[in-house]
């Protein structure tokens, strides 16, 4: 049998960085826990902070956007709704723009690559008046 835990020879702390920069921390038995046992540390650090568990629909925020960076005055507790619509640029790679045209507030994929105006009639007004 394999050791594993402490005695396995690449063991590090029981901590692992996510793809997305997140740390994951090992705490088996967790209700959130991965099936490897793993919990983002920043979950485990607020329910620290609160003295419970967190429930599903409350998200965790990293004011300075390192997502590194756990300490507990950089994280904010909110609920994902509220994640959603406070922060869009943190949607699918969105950024937020207003039209040249009309001055319309627009929230677009940073992949579409059709400039800064709302429509196709307000890209044709803007053409023929400069």
């Amino acid at each position: 049998m394999r050791p594993s835990g402490p005695n396995h020879f690449a063991w590090k702390g029981g901590i692992r960085k996510h793809s997305a920069g997140y740390l994951l921390q090992l705490c088996k038995g967790h209700p959130h826990a991965d099936i490897h046992g793993y919990v983002y540390q920043h979950r485990l650090v607020m329910e620290k902070y609160l003295g419970r568990f967190l429930d599903y629909d409350e998200t965790i925020h990293h004011i300075n956007r390192n997502r590194s960076d756990n300490r507990i005055e950089n994280l904010e507790l909110i609920d994902r709704a509220e994640h959603t619509h406070r922060f869009p640029a943190f949607r699918n790679g969105t950024v937020k723009f207003n039209c040249l045209q009309c001055g319309k507030e627009v929230i677009r994929f940073k992949s579409q690559k059709v400039g800064n105006f709302c429509s196709q009639p307000c890209w044709y007004i803007y053409r023929k008046l400069h």
